[in-house]
């Protein structure tokens, strides 16, 4: 079974870490830091820029947090993250949790043109303890676990990752897992790690489903089951994963617990090769090469182990050489041709 290394590196992505998020960098959501008024109490009035201003100006908090957010999305005034930054400070000076928060996250994203995880892991610090904000404590698990813009400590990035999973952080339920199923900071847990993984998984996160299926692959934690892995993999694979992808990939391809289809072996491969998968750019380029699930295209093989070798991914170079000493000069153009263009949309490196 080609399943690939059981727990990813969590890297210290740019990204919001709600439950909801997805990878890569986001605006900061429209309703971030406002309240829902309960349905028995009557909403506030929205109030102009102009109002809201001369309210800041006069020392109001919220006030101060909320003309941070309108010069951040461009609310009634032109987007100036600066000035953004300038009154999100001010508010956090004054107890506001909210603002402290949405100020970390500008200079976790380098939304004013530099990055500075220090003040970040700071305001996100002041965030989470004098507000409870589970987004913040978020962050500080990452932060923690990752050693940005703090001493690494695992213990301390298990605490902040509960603290935001007991407020119902999905993101950080799964990366708690990861922290067991590791065993960073305290003992390797793998039961504790799967009762995480399920919790989350059930949740809908795609990372959280893609460690459940290595976990049911390996037996680790929970009782060893094919069949179950292939279903977390091929949850997790809709969702985007590509880590998911090559391994409900393999799993089609070999017929272990789903049944063998190399036509669905090629669509994963395909997926997660399009995300950059330098394995499954190999693993395409040889179902090419074959014949598995589509005719036999050594133009496509060739293309498609290029792609790989050129991320460094063992063998690819080597096959792809083999193939390339039967080409005419014309299948040589054409197959280089296409790497060349493979290679710009789908050439980058991603964890494996």
């Amino acid at each position: 079974m080609r399943l690939y290394s059981l727990l990813l590196s969590v890297f210290f992505l740019v990204v919001s870490v709600s439950s909801a998020a997805q990878a890569g960098e986001k605006e900061l959501p429209a309703t971030l830091g406002q309240k829902q008024a309960p349905a028995d109490i009557k909403p506030q009035p929205v109030l102009d820029f102009a109002t809201v201003q001369r309210m800041a100006e006069g020392g109001d908090v919220d006030s101060e947090g909320k003309l941070g957010l309108m010069y951040l999305q461009g609310d009634e005034v032109r987007a100036n993250p600066a000035k953004a930054l300038e009154w999100f400070l001010k508010a956090a000076e004054h107890g506001n949790a909210d603002a402290a928060y949405n100020a970390g996250t500008i200079y976790v994203t380098g939304k004013t043109g530099n990055i500075d995880y220090n003040k970040a892991a700071a305001l996100f610090l002041k965030a989470a303890q004098i507000g409870d904000k589970m987004e913040a404590e978020a962050y500080l698990g990452i932060m923690y676990e990752n050693g940005n813009g703090v001493k690494q400590d695992y213990a301390a990035a298990k605490k902040w990752y509960q603290r935001a999973a007991e407020q119902g952080d999905v993101t950080s339920e799964s990366h708690l897992g990861v922290i067991y199923a590791k065993g960073l900071g305290g003992e390797q847990n793998y039961k504790k790690a799967a009762e995480l993984f399920s919790d989350a998984a059930d949740q809908g996160d795609p990372d959280a489903r893609t460690y459940l299926g290595f976990l049911y692959a390996d037996g680790l934690g929970v009782p060893q089951s094919a069949s179950k892995a292939a279903m977390w993999f091929l949850r997790a694979a809709k969702q985007g994963n590509s880590t998911a992808q090559v391994n409900i990939a393999s799993l089609y391809h070999e017929g272990q617990g789903i049944g063998w289809d190399f036509g669905e072996a090629l669509k994963w491969y395909q997926k997660a090769a399009e995300q950059g998968r330098a394995d499954a750019q190999y693993h395409l380029g040889m179902m090419y090469y074959n014949g598995e699930g589509t005719r036999v295209d050594y133009i496509e093989a060739y293309a498609w182990l290029s792609v790989a070798d050129a991320q460094g991914y063992p063998g690819a170079g080597k096959m792809r050489d083999q193939l390339a000493a039967s080409f005419t000069p014309n299948d040589l153009t054409s197959s280089q041709d296409r790497f060349n263009n493979y290679n710009k949309k789908y050439g980058t490196s991603v964890q494996q």
